[in-house]
């Protein structure tokens, strides 16, 4: 079969631009596909290539066909396979491939006003009176600006948690643009190269892709400053913390101290109610005594700030009539964030004392170990019977209906992530189990979202 050479080439150039497209939906979840799993990205591009390959053949096979067919056709196995492959929230895979749409619509409509420009300049070699060529070049430079001011901050943003609710919003955003370009897109291109219209389009339509990515970068600032006002929410509470066990120290000292003091006047006194053979007020006089004797500290590891939120936890425990079974084996100083250890004991044990405490009161209990399993690598396994049904998502978490619900095992995943180890859960018999592994030799540094 004998095909035009020169017009399968025009056609693959204009079916190419798919290619920079899905590198801008793919770029943001990047930091999610290492190891074997690149390979699928990989597999996804070949699969991309062959579609490009495939297009410029066909339609040169039957020239004739309307080019957008092929666009309508290939976003649509683009979708679908973008889904399959993206294993992230629905909204956050929606905005990037909305976005990827948007610029690819964008760079499609101006290119060509740039290309029909251009073809009324004497000396221009023809190949750059391309529309093709014109949109893989404003394409490219888009996908740069785009990566260049945003990479970073949406990276960040996809893997915070806390952030989840802004993505069903910030969809809109690009939704919106593409339909106004569509709807703004002329039926008569000659009409835009008579008087003004040409100057008046470039400027306007130019500002609006500057505009969106403005527009970002302003998500991006403040959800940064957000999330450095949670890191200082974080830190105060475990400081109030800190001093509220500090408080609760102080007093047992005084009351064993005052207790010392007075130890020989009680011993005289008991010794007196004794040889005048008075039971009863012995019995009653030590009473208050051995109250203040079993009021002995709890004291959970040498690290400080682990102790007191352990012990902000083991009172919240007591006031519901749950019982904790405490392993807290950590040297006073710590190769990790004092921070991030304390947020991932924090979420589970909130996790764990919620799900126990519709249980009958003998029932309920939790179970918590934390150490140092060398010098390296730190493990935190929490236990707790349940009831009723998990459900596990495919990204291993648990499923949950409830608005709110599931932020704290995302956070402790997030932390877990950072430190190069892993969460693994199970409900086996009843019982919940988290195990988390941190290794302080692969921690990642936090990167503010506009570094």
């Amino acid at each position: 079969m004998i095909i035009d050479k020169v017009l399968f080439w025009r056609y693959f150039l204009d079916f190419l631009i798919v290619i920079p497209a899905a590198g801008i939906a793919f770029t943001p979840f990047m930091r999610d596909y290492k190891g074997k799993r690149i390979f699928d990205i990989i597999f996804l591009y070949l699969v991309l290539g062959a579609a490009v390959f495939a297009g410029a053949f066909g339609w040169t096979r039957y020239e004739g066909l309307p080019i957008e067919y092929f666009y309508y056709a290939f976003a649509v196995i683009f979708l679908i396979l973008y889904f399959i492959v993206i294993k992230r929230s629905f909204f956050k895979k929606l905005f990037f491939a909305v976005n990827a749409l948007f610029l690819a619509s964008f760079s499609c409509l101006y290119a060509r006003f740039i290309a029909g420009s251009i073809t009324r300049i004497k000396g221009i070699p023809e190949i750059l009176t391309q529309p093709s060529c014109v949109i893989l070049c404003l394409e490219l430079l888009l996908m740069l600006i785009f990566l260049l001011l945003t990479r970073n901050g949406f990276s960040h943003m996809v893997s915070n948690p806390r952030l989840n609710y802004i993505w069903k919003w910030l969809a809109l955003l690009p939704m919106f643009f593409t339909l106004l370009i569509t709807w703004a897109y002329p039926q008569d291109l000659e009409s835009m190269f008579q008087g003004r219209s040409l100057p008046l389009a470039l400027v306007s339509l130019g500002l609006i892709p500057l505009g969106i990515i403005g527009v970002y970068r302003i998500i991006i600032t403040l959800m940064n400053r957000l999330n450095e006002n949670a890191k200082l929410q974080k830190e105060i509470e475990m400081l109030r913390l800190e001093n509220k066990r500090y408080e609760q120290l102080r007093v047992l000292m005084d009351r064993s101290r005052t207790v010392r003091h007075d130890m020989r006047q009680h011993l005289l006194a008991i010794d007196r109610l004794a040889k005048e053979g008075r039971s009863q007020q012995i019995a009653e006089y030590v009473q208050p005594l051995i109250q203040v004797a079993t009021e002995s500290n709890k004291f959970f590891c040498a690290n400080t700030i682990v102790d007191a939120v352990a012990a902000h936890y083991d009172t919240l425990a007591e006031q519901q009539k749950t019982k904790i079974d405490w392993t807290l084996e950590l040297p006073r100083e710590l190769k990790f964030h004092e921070s991030d250890i304390c947020s991932v004991l924090g979420n589970l044990l909130e996790n764990s004392l919620k799900a126990v405490k519709t249980l009958p009161e003998p029932q309920r209990s939790v179970t918590v170990s934390v150490t140092m399993l060398s010098d390296e690598i730190l493990g935190i396994v929490v236990k707790n019977p349940y009831e009723g049904k998990v459900v596990f998502k495919k990204s291993g978490l648990p499923r949950s209906s409830k608005p709110g619900h599931g932020i704290g095992l995302a956070s402790v995943a997030m932390v877990a992530h950072k430190y190069g180890g892993s969460l693994n859960l199970s409900s086996a018999g009843g019982v919940f189990s988290a195990g988390v592994l941190l290794y302080a030799d692969q921690v990642r540094e936090e990167e503010d979202f506009d570094d």
